[in-house]
């Protein structure tokens, strides 16, 4: 039996995620405009909810749009989903994306952007787990998904500083 507080606890904190996230992307649109760039967004089409053209989905699940002004209409952007109107092959289509499949929003001049983990509720997690110990492939692990994250390594610096201890620095790597 589940916990109605626990539930709605674990939705609220969904629904925080997910507005920082539109937030985030939203930024990542302004910052792309203003320094003269478009934007793209990488999209895991495995999601529930995605409504895009199948036959240009890559065989990883993935799709990346350029969301910029010359290359869509009607821009939508909410806490929930994004969309908006392009088209491929000379045919309109009407994008509809939730939120939480966006997996990368970037610059593709200088590839900045950030990306994105997916945000699940702890009901959504437990499922998961239990189907994957039952052998049920969760719905992430259907496919593989190729997003490029930038990783951070703790490293030690090869020298002793003056009180014999040595501080920790990072690294990014691309």
């Amino acid at each position: 039996m589940t916990n109605i507080n626990t539930d709605h606890a674990s939705m609220a904190q969904k629904q925080s995620r997910l507005a920082l996230k539109r937030h985030l992307i939203q930024a990542v649109i302004d910052w792309a405009s203003a320094e003269g760039s478009s934007c793209y967004v990488t999209v895991n089409t495995l999601r529930a909810m995605v409504c895009v053209p199948k036959h240009i989905v890559q065989p990883d699940g993935s799709i990346t749009f350029d969301i910029g002004a010359h290359a869509v209409r009607n821009f939508q952007l909410s806490n929930e989903y994004l969309s908006f109107n392009a088209r491929f092959s000379g045919v309109k289509h009407d994008i509809y994306i939730p939120v939480d499949a966006v997996m990368y929003v970037f610059n593709p001049e200088t590839k900045d952007g950030i990306p994105f983990a997916p945000i699940f509720t702890d009901d959504e997690l437990i499922l998961m787990e239990s189907n994957l110990l039952n052998g049920e492939p969760g719905p992430e692990s259907r496919k593989p998904l190729s997003v490029a994250k930038p990783e951070l390594i703790i490293e030690k610096p090869a020298k002793q500083m003056g009180s014999g201890a040595s501080k920790p620095f990072l690294t990014v790597i691309k």
